[in-house]
């Protein structure tokens, strides 16, 4: 899911890979993984991984409202990978689409099943 989008400030301050956001498959750059490597022992386990993409969806969800529209995605996804983690297809991406995507994004990274990405 990367589309070159910048970094931008979570909820807590730090700067979130964006383009890290639901990708419906995408890989995960060293660089990205670094950013969301919060306790810094060299691999992003869920919890951490969890924790990143939630305050990243916080942080984009301008008007707190618990979704994001493509006005507040703006141009970290596609509009077809929006309409991919839209599952319910009602324009907006709720934070159970967002989590449900990104549960299957971090399967899709963890290549080797240990629940770690390196």
């Amino acid at each position: 899911m990367e589309q070159g989008a910048q970094d931008a400030p979570s909820a807590s301050g730090q700067a979130m890979p964006q383009g890290n956001m639901p990708a419906a498959g995408g890989e995960i750059s060293q660089d990205q993984l670094t950013k969301l490597d919060m306790n810094k022992d060299g691999a992003v386990g869920r919890e951490e991984y969890d924790q990143a993409m939630s305050a990243a969806f916080k942080n984009l969800d301008k008007n707190s409202d618990n979704t994001l529209t493509a006005e507040e995605v703006g141009t970290i996804l596609t509009p077809e990978q929006f309409a991919a983690v839209d599952a319910n297809k009602d324009g907006k991406i709720s934070h159970d689409e967002m989590t449900s995507q990104v549960g299957n994004d971090f399967a899709a990274a963890d290549t080797n099943k240990d629940g770690q990405l390196k």
